[in-house]
């Protein structure tokens, strides 16, 4: 079978729906056509189709679990490092230890920066979906 027959063929397998007095294509059927071999995972929500590709198939469950649950982990990482007001004031020790730690290492010391909570969720995700299950 060369191209134009392959191509022919899948544009022959396309689903049609009718809406009103037309009809509607419902699916793509070239949608897998240019995927590499190997197990993918497939999410289709409204608006957006998530692919991810090499997922194993004796922990595919994780594998979509985990996926669908990267916002959930996302928001207990936030509620957990939520910030307060610091309502306790530095001693002139303190003080004096922040003062000389920023001018030895310049203004950008001053400020403290931490991962951002997306990033830490997805590297919970990532560990805990790369971890080797029994099967």
């Amino acid at each position: 079978m060369n191209a134009q027959q392959r191509i022919a063929y899948t544009e022959s397998r396309q689903t049609y729906r009718k809406v009103g007095r037309k009809y509607v294509p419902i699916d793509d059927p070239f949608a897998c056509t240019g995927l590499a071999p190997g197990w993918w995972l497939v999410k289709v929500s409204d608006g957006c189709t998530s692919v991810r590709a090499t997922i194993h198939p004796h922990r595919a469950e994780i594998d979509v679990a985990f996926k669908d649950a990267v916002y959930i982990v996302q928001r207990i990482i936030s509620d957990a490092v939520i910030g307060r007001p610091n309502k306790v004031q530095l001693t002139e020790d303190q003080a004096a230890d922040w003062n000389a730690l920023i001018a030895k290492h310049g203004e950008t010391f001053r400020m403290l920066e931490f991962k951002s909570i997306v990033e830490i969720a997805e590297e919970i995700v990532e560990k805990v979906t790369n971890m080797e299950v029994q099967p």
